[in-house]
């Protein structure tokens, strides 16, 4: 068993399983695993029904758990109602169960259904905000326990690290076109230490994603990233049938998953709202005129409107 101190930089969830990245005291960049069962609340129409209801889930394979819990439904109500709360295996049989769930007479409502799967566990299992700072304890790839350490008095932001570029279209066309103009040059910047990749395009790519393999950052800045900079780099790499690879897990694109519109908000001064956008990305807003995507799992990028940095 290790204990460790560090600052979660991401987190989502896969199946059967939430993963969290946390970048440690000492700067490593840890991935851990845990279980992760969703639930479903469930409001029946009557005592009645709600027995039926909670008889059916007890008997169904894909029910971890189920029974009667009391839980607050509206901020508006003063006091509990009584629910049946059913813990599924995994994602897919959540989906398949609120479907299942939305056609029977005996429902009355659900509860929570709304939430991402990313919330759900971030609310009722970790209930830590990504960026906080944790002392945990892991064994092999697995968190045994979290909990967050009081920082509100440090002034220091967490210490991620950021890879500042910039991608150069050959010619400077006004619009360039990624199936079209080709990449000429990329400049990069870590910490204090600039380099400029140019050559043949192929050897462009590969050179940067040799950068980003080597410093490791956990985020990657570039000007308007989201709508150009980004795709622009990925649209040129598949059109020359380069795998090019900016993540710290080798992701194959095809196989990226549409990812959820929010992931949640991070808290106190310097930290950053996090974000999931379309693309498999999830972002981070660190300043009003901030956003950033994720490149999975856990490299982030982002773009400064009007500027960079």
């Amino acid at each position: 068993m290790v204990s460790e101190v560090g600052w979660i930089l991401d987190v989502y969830t896969e199946g059967n399983k939430a993963y969290i990245w946390i970048r440690t005291e000492e700067g490593k960049v840890v991935k851990l695993g845990d279980d992760y069962n969703p639930s479903i609340y469930i409001l029946p129409r009557s005592c009645e029904d709600g027995e039926h209801l909670l008889s059916i889930l007890q008997n169904q394979e894909s029910v971890i758990e189920a029974k009667w819990v009391e839980k607050y439904t509206s901020l508006r109500e003063g006091k509990r109602r009584r629910l049946i709360q059913a813990a599924v295996e995994d994602i897919l049989a959540y989906k398949k169960m609120v479907d299942a769930l939305k056609g029977m007479e005996q429902v009355m409502e659900l509860y929570n259904i709304d939430l991402l799967h990313l919330q759900q566990y971030l609310f009722t299992r970790l209930k830590i905000e990504p960026t906080s700072k944790v002392i945990f304890t892991h064994e092999s790839g697995k968190l045994s326990e979290m909990m967050e350490v009081d920082d509100s008095r440090e002034i220091e932001p967490p210490p991620f690290t950021t890879l500042h570029f910039s991608v150069n279209v050959k010619g400077a066309p006004l619009n360039p076109n990624p199936k079209t103009d080709p990449i000429a040059s990329i400049e990069a910047r870590f910490e204090e230490e600039e380099e400029v990749v140019e050559g043949e395009e192929e050897e462009v790519l590969k050179g940067f994603e040799s950068i980003v393999e080597e410093e490791d950052p956990d985020f990657l800045v570039a000007s308007n990233c989201d709508r150009l900079t980004l795709p622009y780099l990925q649209t040129r790499a598949k059109t020359l049938g380069l795998d090019v690879q900016l993540g710290r897990e080798k992701v194959k694109p095809e196989n990226l998953k549409r990812p959820p519109p929010v992931l949640g908000e991070g808290k106190g001064s310097g930290r950053p709202k996090m974000l999931q956008l379309p693309g498999g990305r999830a972002g981070v807003s660190w300043a009003r005129r901030t956003l950033t995507l994720r490149i999975p799992p856990t490299r982030f990028s982002c773009k400064v409107d009007g500027q960079q940095g």
